[in-house]
């Protein structure tokens, strides 16, 4: 974990200086079980927590000091991965422009003026996702064209877990095939249908199961090449395959290695993103609301738009989640879990979304390092959580600048309603009416 760590930690900038030495550390606590994005939010956090201190040691806005290292087009990382194409600075001005950042901060910074005990704050936050078709990766995925009613059956390599697999495989085919979306059925994934099929993980199993599926699907159009004509319909075509006892099943097995072209690098392409967070914070009790969050994100020419904009929400919201609430405590004498249920482990709920929540896909760049010009949407957007953070810190720090404390404070996840409060540092003479 700590070589993820050290990979992702660059984010979005360019930094010269960069010497970074990781250590495992043997601990007197379980293991915890990856998730999502393991160890990469935690990059991500590491490197913006710094960020916001070196702006706050320098006297500038974060998104200045942000905005003046970021990566250009062709800039290599630490490990001399290039990085192109680079659309971040483009992605960042948009989203200024759209949200109207410059108008919004001066209207909050007069609010803050006038009120004491409430604070609100506007953050723009970058993200830049590295993304790899790992080693040894494959999936293997059987479609089959039935005689009898022309239906087609399709057993893929990756698990339905509410990422939208099924559907996005479903498009593919119907697309490939040329039927509609109604006479294809998936079914279940078998060691016996798919066997040797990896793990379904590292938001890299949708893109490379629809790979297959096309690429099956090819051979069966190719085998029915000979029965189209005439104008014929997809059961007629069918029919006449039937007759001529046509081999209707096609199967492949798709590698990582054909999913893109080697780079030289770490990652295969990189996935972008920037978003906006406006929170409001009442600094007695550190609870909070995030008034406005608008994510802009880098997903090449989507394969299911409705689907993608979907993972982006519910990333976004989970890692909500991770970062501001699901603080994991222990008792210190006996190491007895002591958040280990929902009164004690608090999961993001309905009134953590953020209040108006937007989410916009960039368009007109198409990904071409892969087959359908997309890229993926399950872990990337997961990362923009930290604009929340963000947003909430800056609420805390204007709290704090008024009340003459100017002393760096880091915002340590998660950075939970107790946390804020403390982070706030209200001093009790403050409540002292004369």
């Amino acid at each position: 974990m700590t070589d993820v760590v050290v990979h992702w930690l660059d984010n979005v900038y360019l930094i010269p200086n960069w010497d970074v030495k990781a250590f495992k550390c043997k601990t007197n606590q379980p293991n915890h079980t990856y998730i999502r994005t393991p160890g990469i939010v935690s990059a991500m956090h590491i490197i913006e927590q710094i960020v916001g201190s070196l702006a706050a040691k320098l006297g500038v806005s974060h998104e200045q000091l942000r905005e003046a290292n970021f990566y250009k087009d062709g800039d290599k990382t630490p490990f001399n991965q290039v990085v192109s194409p680079c659309y971040i600075t483009d992605m960042w001005n948009q989203m200024k422009k759209s949200v109207s950042f410059d108008d919004r901060s001066e209207e909050i910074s007069a609010f803050n003026a006038s009120n004491k005990w409430t604070k609100k704050a506007i953050t723009l936050t970058p993200v830049r996702y590295g993304c790899a078709f790992w080693p040894g990766t494959s999936f293997l995925t059987h479609v089959s064209v039935n005689y009898s009613d022309a239906s087609v059956a399709i057993a893929h390599g990756g698990v339905e877990l509410g990422q939208g697999i099924n559907t996005k495989v479903v498009q593919v085919a119907a697309q490939a095939l040329g039927v509609s979306m109604d006479n294809i059925k998936i079914h279940p994934t078998s060691t016996s249908y798919n066997a040797n099929s990896s793990t379904t993980g590292g938001s890299i199993t949708s893109d490379m199961n629809c790979v297959a599926v096309k690429k099956a699907c090819d051979i069966l159009v190719a085998r029915m090449a000979p029965f189209k004509k005439d104008g014929k319909e997809w059961k007629e075509i069918v029919t006449a395959c039937a007759k001529a006892q046509v081999d209707l099943h096609a199967k492949y097995f798709v590698v990582n290695s054909e999913m893109s072209p080697a780079t030289g690098g770490f990652f295969n392409f990189d996935v972008f993103g920037a978003a906006c967070t406006e929170a409001e914070l009442d600094v007695l009790t550190g609870n909070y609301i995030i008034r406005q969050m608008n994510v802009l994100y880098d997903c090449g020419t989507s394969i299911s738009p409705e689907i993608d904009v979907g993972q982006i929400e519910g990333a976004v919201v989970m890692g909500i989640g991770l970062l501001l609430h699901e603080e994991v405590k222990y008792d210190m004498t006996t190491g007895r879990m002591l958040t280990n249920n929902t009164w004690k482990y608090h999961v993001p709920m309905n009134s953590d979304i953020p209040e108006n929540f937007q989410v916009d896909l960039l368009r007109g760049h198409p990904n071409k390092a892969v087959h359908y010009g997309n890229k993926i949407t399950a872990e990337p957007p997961f990362l923009l959580a930290e604009s929340a953070v963000e947003s909430i810190s800056r609420c805390v720090y204007e709290f704090r600048r008024e009340n003459g404390n100017t002393d760096v404070f880091i915002a340590d996840a998660p950075f939970t309603v107790e946390k804020i409060h403390l982070a706030c540092a209200v001093d009790a003479k403050k409540f002292i009416v004369q």
